[in-house]
This record gives C-alpha cells, structure tokens and sequence, in this order.
C-alpha cells in the first residue's frame, strides 16, 4: 500500500498536463500518474494524422460554439487557459507553431513527438512518479481518502483526477476506463458514442470515387420523413464506403443509424434548384451537340463523381445536350441540391477522432471540474459529456479543464496536512 496526496489517472494530454501542474505549483507534494500502457500519450501521436493540430485561432466565443450544446460549460476554462496561454507553454519549451487558412495551429516541426516529449518532460522536472503499464482495476472512496487498486499495487490518496478519455482508438488505451470508475462512485454516464467520425452508407454507390471532395458543400441531416436535426458547412471527402471530411466529421456527433443526410453540393454558386436548372439551359445551349457527361461537367468538381451521378439518376452520360429532357434536367438540378443517403452506421471507435458522451455535466462544477457527487474527484478532458468539431478544439479542452482542475486541487493542497 502506497500513500501519496495526488493521484492522476490516465496519461493523455489531459493527465499529462495536469499531474505537472500541480508538481509544478506545489513542488513538496507527491503526484503520481498511472498509464495502463507502456508508455503515456499514444493517443496524442496520432492527433491530425501525426501532426498534431493542437489548438485554433478562433475567439472564445467561436470556441464554445464548436461543442455543441454543451459548449458553454466550457466558457470559464477556455478563458482560464485561452490558446495563447496553450502555445506560451509549448514555445517556453522550445516549440514553435504555424497556423493553417482554417486557423488550425500545428507545431512547426509537423510532428507530434515534440508536443508529447515537452509534457513528459514537464512532469519529470516537477517530480511526478509516472507509472506505465500499470492499468487501474478499481478506485473506492473510504472517508477523506480513496482506495486506488491496480494490476501491481494498490494505493491511498486524497485527490483523484480521472484523465482517462473516451472511447476512441482503443489501441492507445481510451478504452472507457474512466466511465466504469465514475459509475461505480455513483457519477451518472451519458451514453457514449462516436464523434468525430465517417459516416458508411450502404451499397454506397460513389465508392470507386473514393478520394473525390468538394468544398463548402452543406450536409443536413434528419430522421426519415422528419424534419430537419442539424445542418454543417464545410468541405466533404467520398470514401470507399460513405461519407468523411470536416462537414460528414462534425455531423456525425448527432447522426444516429437510419437517419438522412442531404448534400446541397452548390451553396455557394447556385442558391437554389432554379438556378442551377438555368445554369443548366444555359451550358446545353453552349453545346448542344456535347456529350452530357461533357457539356455539365461544370457543374460539380469531379469528373467521376457526375459521371456515376448521371447514371444513378438514369440519365445516359453519353447522350447529347440537346437530346436531355426537361425531366432529366430537373431531376440533375434536384439532386445537386438534394443527393440523399441513409446512414447505415457510423465509423467504428477505430476510426472515431473523439467520443461524445461521458460523466453526465450536471454532476461535474464547471470551474474546477470537482464532482459534485463525490469531493475530492476531478474529472477533466474526454471523460467528460464535452466533445468539439475538428480544428484543435478537443485538444484545447483537454488541456484547459486539467489546468483548472489542477489549480483547484493546489489550492486544496494547503487545506490539509501532506500524508507521511
């Protein structure tokens, strides 16, 4: 049995950064991380393809609009720990960044490693006992203190900091760990899902289009003859078996199987069905004698793509301009605006970036992500109901509710004696 005043559950960037802060600003106090894996962080070498696009640009306000309903309860931490104050850590360090036309910042080096190396060796300076492969059966609450059970020891500590994440690539170890301890402390699961995912249509008919993408497109999404649930803009990538990029990603966190996504692929330069049906005319009276396929290709980036488009709607890409009917020049105008396909299912916790759901808000304070349910326990990062559209979002909040977190329990710290 081992006693120490601080225990960090989980190694991410969540964890990482916060077991650092408080070894940080309180250096007489014992902080210990466990990491079910061999080593911390795994998840964050993959984070943008390895390149890690750790925060954004975009004011607070845009901020809070990027988690959905439940942004809000980030307002306090953002401001607590803005970007800028994100990208001062990492620069003290040596680190130096670029922004991309989205906003989105990436370390120069276009690696993860550094990010990573900067975090472990924050809390090796700060003196944080690291524990890799030790993976956390167990944690009960026994009067003022916690009872922490692992595959090699158990422990006793006074705080408790659940950094475990969610879900999502569960190779790297976010395999729901921190939904089990926070349930079985009485803490109320939302139910988890995938976010920040592909969507699979089956019998996808564009599949050998895979590659294909369009910008500034608008996806909407609704239950079969229902209305509408929700409505992105953004840019739209065609897979082998559905639909991926920033537009289909950040849908997906509403998008449940069954449900109708709309693609309008020309916002931007026709508004409506009308216009494009002119626009139509207009290209036919061009060339009339123009293979369809030809005359209209215009119409859409990618060859391909309108090819099968063409002939799903059973309108022979070989024939003349002049010979297409005004039936079939509706109907092409209709389905530029209006292509729809049934959601067969989302991509796996494989290849979902983020999980939404988690420990239910309304049983975590929002300015030190404390359970009210139980003192003393903090949970920061994916393991709460909080998850963000691409763009550096998640990895933002990660690291701005551990610094709350982390600053609550120093304060803490003071309020009672260090164990022996």
């Amino acid at each position: 049995m081992k006693d120490n005043l601080v225990t960090v559950i989980g190694g991410g960037p969540a964890g990482l950064f916060c077991a650092g802060q408080i070894a940080r600003r309180s250096p007489d106090t014992q902080v210990v991380l466990l990491e079910k894996m061999k080593a911390p962080g795994r998840k964050l070498l993959i984070t943008g393809a390895g390149e890690c696009n750790l925060t954004n640009s975009a004011p607070i306000e845009e901020f809070v609009t990027a988690y959905g309903g439940n942004g809000r309860f980030l307002k306090h931490a953002l401001y607590s720990f803005p970007p800028e104050k994100l990208l001062q850590f990492f620069s003290d360090r040596g680190l130096t960044f670029y922004t991309d036309p989205n906003g989105k910042y990436f370390p120069e080096t276009g690696r993860a490693q550094g990010i990573l190396r900067a975090l472990t060796d924050f809390c090796d300076e700060g003196g944080v006992s690291v524990h890799t492969s030790e993976a956390v059966h167990s944690v009960e609450r026994n009067d003022n203190f916690f009872t922490i059970s692992t595959d090699k020891q158990n422990y006793t500590t006074r705080h408790v900091v659940l950094a475990t994440g969610g879900k999502s690539y569960p190779a790297t170890g976010s395999s729901g760990d921190g939904y089990l301890i926070a349930e079985s402390l009485g803490h109320l699961i939302i139910q988890p899902t995938e976010a920040l995912s592909p969507l699979i249509i089956s019998g996808f008919p564009f599949k050998n289009c895979a590659g294909v993408s369009f910008k500034d497109i608008v996806l909407s999404v609704k239950k079969s003859g229902s209305r509408l649930k929700a409505k992105e803009k953004g840019d739209l990538l065609i897979t082998h078996n559905g639909l991926s990029g920033p537009a289909a990603l950040h849908l997906s966190r509403v998008i449940e199987k069954e449900d109708v996504v709309s693609i309008d692929l020309l916002p931007m330069r026709m508004q409506n069905e009308d216009e494009t049906l002119q626009k139509i005319d207009s290209l036919i009276r061009r060339n009339p004698q123009k293979m369809v396929k030809h005359c209209l290709s215009e119409l859409v980036d990618g060859t391909r793509f309108f090819q099968v488009l063409l002939k799903e709607l059973n309108i022979p890409p070989e024939q003349t301009g002049q010979s297409m009917s005004i039936k079939n020049q509706k109907k092409l105008s209709h389905s530029l605006h209006n292509l729809e396909f049934e959601v067969s299912e989302k991509g796996s916790y494989d290849s979902a970036m983020v999980t939404a759901g988690g420990i239910n808000l309304r049983e975590i304070e929002s300015r030190n992500f404390e359970s009210k349910l139980v003192k003393n326990l903090y949970c920061i990062g994916e393991t709460i109901d909080i998850d963000g559209n691409s763009g550096g979002y998640n990895l933002q909040a990660a690291f701005s509710t551990a610094f709350c977190a982390a600053q609550a329990i120093v304060k803490k710290i003071g309020e009672h004696p260090k164990p022996d």
